[in-house]
């Protein structure tokens, strides 16, 4: 048994019980369960294992550690808990099981309660929250946000029995008649429950630490004490006394404030039964709940019941002293499931989920947490939580374990992700904002190197967040450090071409910014993706691809994007429709190069060339080259800003979203559309690998011809790079 520590002695032994899995390789024992154990435990470690990958990058790995218990037992070892898995479970500190048979007639009368028993596992955990989607038998189950403290080693844990009719008990009876004058009928079965200062006074002190730590506003004390005065009674009692000997710094009884805590944890009591009506009625009104064994199993099975079943209700078996726990699905063997691949794995999926958070990867445990939100929310479930939903998908529980799995794969392309975009001007500035309101990744970082810019476009952006109603993080910077693991670049920063300025100028200048950029990025990125804007664009990706030595894929220039959809603007306002209707491609280079493609342009699916004539196809051909001179023109000072930026946006977008749809960009080209070593604008799938696919669309043969010559045209203009690019 462990000493019976205070309040300061149980947070060290927490601390040290998180410290000592900070180990990236921990072995934790596992047993795989009976009836359904085989198959919810496989879906369950799937969805471990690809958590913490997820989470952790690979950098940290769990040895699972398989043991024996229940009928794998018995028919391996002739055991029902060989000491052997107790052993294990106290070497490496936390565990995990599925659900576990109780031999009858034979044998020990429960493994679950022999575990706890045995390790003095004495705090049964149940958090119970609803997950939006599942069809409950009550109003308002969102107001379930419970985590109960369940004694678990006393009470009718250790009671004790004597059957009726027994010598025993009527020896027993004779005594209690003698010696305290109990009238108790002499057919009757008696049974002792013991409740214990010190098991409750560890139990409360548990349960109030959990609630400083989480910041709840309220913890309950749930007994029988109006007729089991000196167990039941008498937990409440210890349990005030312990509030006020040890955390009285930080709690208050609701006898002491009337109700009215100021910034300190209100501790209140309940009797049981109230207590099932009441949170029936308000559950809000409870946060954390303290209580004896037997209360606490029916009130943690009410609470599921509350919430959609103990299908998705978790457990976890804690020695808070000497930081020992063994985590479990709630629920039984299912017998008659076993093997068929369709029993509900979430039970077993979120105690690993507490497991983590225990072990203090909270990183693991709450994506554990969102992934079940996900899936859940979609209608992917198991039969038991397909009940009553007519747009739910029924899975097996291995296709449930996938489900989990594949939002993972979402998650980790959607929201881990890291983009920096380089220059905070009105391009750059604009790009990131449009990242960010597209709500796709976790952090855009600016940054520039102009003081202070960078970081007070980025906390302007950040205010907009409340309202505009997206999670993304706008981060401005000076240093490039802060860009360090970007999983794509888009490089805006540069000078426009000034009056007076040579193209060879403007060559030198922005090939000698580019270049020094993409090696700043590469100091602190291993392989990202870059997306190159600057001009002269062809040129600059090219650069970019040298410079950095990545895969070509992986560098890829901004253009077709931009001049296809001024293309289609300028088709639907000569037309007179609405640019939905409209479908627009330009390939090519971005410039006096670029290649319409008008036998591939469509307005409410007819060709473009059969609504205009050749003539007005030209005018907004030549319009669509000029679109960014027009523009400047218009402003004086100053250039385009907002469709670049929607251009640059749409393919970031794209690629962190592995979408693979099709866009006209600068990509590299090694034989497709018979050209060759030259970045040249063409249609090409983006995806989470960057350029996946050049798709090589049916031309006709002056639309080919067009495109050799801008492939040589711009072959020409890299060749221009020779002079300047090693200086």
């Amino acid at each position: 048994m462990g000493e019976n520590l205070n309040r300061t002695d149980l947070e060290s032994a927490i601390q040290r019980t998180r410290e000592s899995f900070d180990t990236d390789n921990p072995t934790v024992p596992y047993i795989e369960g009976d009836g359904i154990g085989v198959d919810i435990w496989p879906a369950a470690q799937g969805v471990f294992d690809a958590v913490v990958e997820k989470a952790y990058k690979g950098q940290r790995k769990i040895n699972w550690l398989e043991v024996l218990a229940g009928q794998k037992a018995f028919d391996n070892v002739n055991e029902w808990l060989p000491e052997e898995t107790t052993n294990k479970f106290e070497e490496y500190g936390v565990g995990i099981k599925g659900p576990l048979t109780t031999p009858v007639g034979e044998g020990i009368r429960s493994i679950n309660v022999s575990i706890r028993q045995i390790m003095d596992l004495y705090v049964c955990l149940r958090p119970i929250k609803y997950f939006n989607g599942i069809q409950t038998p009550t109003k308002n189950p969102q107001d379930v946000d419970i985590t109960l403290f369940r004694e678990n080693t006393e009470d009718v844990y250790a009671g004790k029995e004597l059957e009726e009719g027994s010598e025993d008990v009527q020896k027993l009876n004779k005594f209690l008649k003698s010696e305290f004058g109990w009238e108790i009928r002499e057919d009757s079965g008696i049974g002792i429950k013991p409740i214990s200062k010190t098991a409750t006074e560890r139990l409360v002190r548990a349960s109030l630490n959990y609630a400083v730590e989480n910041n709840k506003k309220n913890l309950a004390l749930v007994h029988k004490g109006n007729i089991m005065k000196f167990t039941e009674g008498a937990f409440r009692r210890w349990g005030y006394e312990l509030v006020k000997e040890e955390f009285s710094d930080v709690a208050i009884s609701w006898e002491d404030c009337n109700g009215d805590p100021g910034d300190k944890i209100l501790i209140q009591d309940v009797i049981a039964d109230a207590f099932l009506q009441q949170i029936l009625v308000k559950p809000e009104n409870f946060d954390v709940i303290a209580t004896t064994n037997l209360n606490g199993d029916y009130a943690s099975d009410a609470l599921a019941a509350q919430i959609g079943g103990i299908g998705i209700s978790p457990g976890g078996n804690i020695n808070y002293e000497n930081g020992k726990a063994v985590f479990e699905a709630t629920h039984g063997t299912a017998p008659k499931y076993a093997g068929k691949d369709q029993a509900n794995p979430g039970s077993l999926i979120l105690s690993g989920e507490m497991m983590f958070r225990y072990m203090g990867w909270d990183e693991a445990a709450d994506l554990t947490i969102k992934t079940m939100e996900k899936s859940i929310l979609d209608g992917n479930v198991t039969y038991d939580l397909a009940r009553g939903r007519e747009e739910a998908k029924t899975l097996k529980s291995s296709e449930f374990a996938n489900s989990l799995i594949d939002n993972l794969d979402k998650f980790w392309r959607n929201s881990m992700k890291k983009v920096t975009v380089v220059g905070a001007g009105k391009y750059g500035s604009m790009t990131a904002l449009r990242i960010a309101e597209y709500d796709i990744a976790k952090t855009v970082v600016m940054t520039d190197i102009v003081e202070g810019l960078p970081q007070g476009l980025s906390l302007d952006i950040n205010q907009s967040r409340y309202v505009e109603g997206f999670n993304t993080k706008l981060i401005g910077t000076n240093n490039y450090e802060d860009t360090s693991d970007s999983d794509i670049v888009v490089i805006t920063a540069g000078l426009p071409r000034k009056p007076g300025m040579s193209r060879m100028d403007l060559l030198e200048v922005n090939a000698g910014i580019v270049s020094e950029v993409t090696k700043n990025i590469l100091k602190h990125s291993e392989n990202p993706i870059i997306v190159v804007v600057t001009n002269p664009l062809d040129q600059m990706t090219t650069l970019t691809a040298e410079v950095s030595n990545l895969s070509k894929n992986r560098v890829i220039g901004q253009a077709g994007v931009l001049d296809s959809s001024r293309f289609a603007y300028f088709i639907s306002e000569k037309v007179g429709v609405d640019i939905s209707a409209v479908e627009a491609l330009t390939l090519g280079s971005h410039g006096d190069t670029m290649v319409p493609v008008p036998s591939l342009c469509k307005v409410d699916g007819k060709p473009l060339e059969e609504i205009l004539s050749s003539e007005e196809i030209n005018d907004l051909v030549q319009r669509t080259s000029d679109g960014g001179a027009e523009i400047v023109s218009l402003l004086k000072t100053g250039s385009a800003y907002f469709a670049p930026a929607s251009s640059a946006a749409t393919m970031v977008k794209a690629m962190l979203s592995d979408s693979n749809e099709i866009f006209p960009v600068c990509a590299w080209l090694d034989g497709e559309y018979g050209i060759n070593d030259v970045y040249l604008g063409v249609p090409a799938r983006l995806g989470a690998e960057g350029v996946t696919e050049i798709v090589e669309y049916d031309l006709t043969e002056v639309e080919k011809e067009a495109l050799l010559a801008a492939s040589s045209s711009v072959k020409d203009k890299v060749a221009e790079l020779g002079s300047i690019k090693n200086q």
